[in-house]
């Protein structure tokens, strides 16, 4: 046995030179003998590694800017909806729309959501709360485009949820 079979192995509390320790003590204790320390210690305090999510729009062109303010506030406000996953949550209009249609796909407002960690992102993509904004949200989009950058925009001492 190797690596971090091995200190597994150790844990057992029976066979596996447990060495008659306990808990933590057994842990920290097989894993010096395994030379895994570092990696022990590393995995023990690493906290989740924060996702910004972001998602340009593009409404249809019949929608007034007030009209878009009003659905962002009552019907979307994600952090509102899940705190539990969502750190931040903020839109704004594109101020470079025209001079960038080029590349901006004609999206002229962007959402961002500051998620506590980037493993969470399909909890948030399948969140009954997400699913809802979709129903209000899709109807009024010509067009949309997501990315998902890790560790943006969060620091790792704001990726932890309130409680």
């Amino acid at each position: 046995m190797e690596g971090a079979a091995a200190v597994a192995a150790g844990l057992g509390g029976g066979s596996g030179g447990g060495g008659g320790q306990g808990g933590a003590g057994a842990v920290v204790a097989a894993a010096a003998r395994e030379g895994h320390v570092a990696a022990l210690a590393t995995a023990a305090v690493a906290p989740p590694t924060p996702l910004l999510h972001l998602v340009a729009l593009r409404f249809k062109p019949h929608l007034t800017d007030a009209d878009i303010v009003r659905h962002f506030e009552t019907e979307v406000n994600l952090k509102v909806r899940m705190p539990e996953l969502v750190a931040s949550w903020s839109y704004s209009k594109n101020t470079s729309l025209e001079a960038r249609r080029d590349v901006n796909l004609g999206c002229g407002w962007v959402v961002m959501c500051n998620l506590y960690d980037k493993n969470k992102l399909q909890a948030y993509l399948s969140h009954p709360q997400h699913v809802d904004v979709g129903r209000y949200q899709n109807p009024l989009l010509d067009g949309k485009f997501v990315v998902d950058v890790e560790g943006c925009g969060l620091s790792a001492a704001q990726g932890t949820p309130e409680k």
